[in-house]
């Protein structure tokens, strides 16, 4: 099993900057590392960073924040109604309002609220044409602060 691994790139934004001058001076380290969870929690569909620096990560067992030095687990669970309840995680967003929104291969969009890590969840209703019109979520994009645009 190969690690996960995360590369940070710093790209110049200067048309015609040399390479040597960009890099020059710069220490690039690479660390390797392993979600928790062993191969499954190693499947990884989407990362993305939160406002307050921890990078968060997406996958098949389930939603991991990094602070840099550890990892945290959101698993799912029947007995706790504000846990993440699917683990499938196909797609993660953070909207202006600092939610992050999950989108899950089957069990349809979450909001999590990093204040009192709370999970909301939003499903595919066939009774009601406002719900999602799909459990499958694919992407997440923001309009405006108002307006979050759902694939499905």
């Amino acid at each position: 099993m190969r690690p996960f691994f995360i590369a940070i790139l710093f790209f110049s934004l200067f048309k015609g900057l040399p390479q040597a001058s960009v890099s020059r001076g710069l220490d690039y380290r690479m660390e390797s590392f392993r979600l928790p969870d062993g191969p499954s929690g190693n499947s990884v569909n989407s990362v993305t960073q939160g406002p307050n620096g921890f990078l968060w990560f997406g996958g098949h067992a389930g939603l991991y924040r990094y602070d840099g030095y550890r990892f945290k687990s959101y698993k799912s669970s029947d007995e706790d109604p504000d846990a993440l309840v699917f683990s499938y995680i196909e797609f993660l967003f953070w909207s202006s309002d600092e939610y992050l929104w999950i989108g899950t291969y089957g069990g349809g969009l979450f909001r999590f609220d990093p204040t009192d890590e709370s999970f909301i969840r939003y499903k595919h209703d066939p009774e009601d044409p406002t719900s999602l019109s799909d459990d499958h979520i694919t992407y997440i994009i923001e309009e405006d602060e108002n307006t979050l645009w759902i694939g499905t």
